[in-house]
């Protein structure tokens, strides 16, 4: 069977229809068209490439429809060969395409330590010690690398917390209005188009923390993107555009303070984290981090 490079699309949705169904094993010959879709000849100059419409960029061949196939399948596909054309145009752009690298560059990680520890005996919890450091420093060293900036937000021991490198910002509402305020105060002061939230007393961090709430907010086309570990919402370990500060503003106005009612206003998407949902326990009571330390993460 050979499929011409004509019968194709460029912009992927689950409702295209197939032009063609192939049996598991049989053997197809996939014409395609270069990354460009032809705008560009060996004759071309710049002046071309300034009147080059994108759109048509990525033109793929397909779909094609594997009989038999259920959703979650593993797909493997053996190439037996393959010939080239005299001339084509490709390109490889960080965080664009259909298996683009989740763009990073415009995340900031909230890490929220303004709260009063009241059930620590009114500690700073973030500088309460496990396994000899302190919890923000576990923290740290968890979300730094997932993101392109970090800011602390805590309403005390700020000197201490500015040890650290990383901006440290206090709630722009007084009396420790809870994790909202915190969000509100990284929303007025980041330069980035998206807020990471975590807290500073979950010392477990997930290494793909970032990857499966960009994900998960991407294929529901959410605006926000909250963790799920199986039984129930993490509902500080939240991805969150900044450009809803006004909507929590207004919220924090009129009085409320809840969390999910704020998420229940936006389009939230639920990132899986069931399989490993140890990754979301935090340290509330001294008990509680004297039973980490022991290894208990139950």
């Amino acid at each position: 069977m050979r499929i011409a490079a004509a019968e194709g699309h460029n912009r992927w949705h689950p409702d295209l229809e197939p032009v063609a169904s192939v049996r598991p094993g049989e053997e197809i010959t996939l014409e395609t068209r270069d990354g460009l879709d032809g705008q560009l000849t060996r004759g071309s100059g710049h002046a071309d490439c300034g009147r080059l419409d994108l759109g048509l960029g990525h033109p793929l061949t397909g779909p094609i429809e594997v009989e038999g196939a259920e959703p979650g399948d593993v797909l493997e596909v053996h190439v037996v060969g393959y010939e080239t054309a005299d001339f084509g145009v490709n390109g490889v752009i960080p965080g664009f395409g259909f298996l683009a690298v989740p763009n990073l560059r415009s995340l900031t990680a909230v890490i929220l330590a303004g709260g009063r520890g009241s059930r620590m005996g009114g500690v700073d919890k973030g500088l309460v010690e496990l396994n000899g450091k302190p919890l923000i420093e576990h923290v740290l060293a968890a979300i730094a690398d997932q993101v392109s900036a970090v800011v602390i937000n805590a309403n005390r021991h700020q000197a201490e917390y500015a040890t650290y490198g990383y901006p440290v910002i206090a709630d722009s509402l007084g009396d420790y209005q809870g994790p909202l305020a915190g969000f509100l105060a990284a929303m007025q002061s980041v330069q980035t188009t998206d807020i990471l939230s975590v807290p500073c007393d979950g010392p477990l961090l997930s290494s793909d923390l970032v990857a499966r709430l960009l994900a998960a907010r991407e294929r529901e086309d959410a605006e926000i993107a909250v963790a799920h570990d199986g039984e129930r919402l993490q509902p500080v370990y939240a991805l969150i555009p900044v450009h809803l500060r006004d909507s929590l503003q207004a919220y924090l106005d009129g009085g409320d303070r809840k969390i999910d009612l704020w998420y229940a206003h936006h389009r939230m998407a639920l990132a899986d984290f069931s399989d490993v949902p140890t990754t979301f326990v935090n340290v509330n009571t001294p008990e509680e981090r004297d039973k980490l330390q022991a290894g208990d993460r139950a």
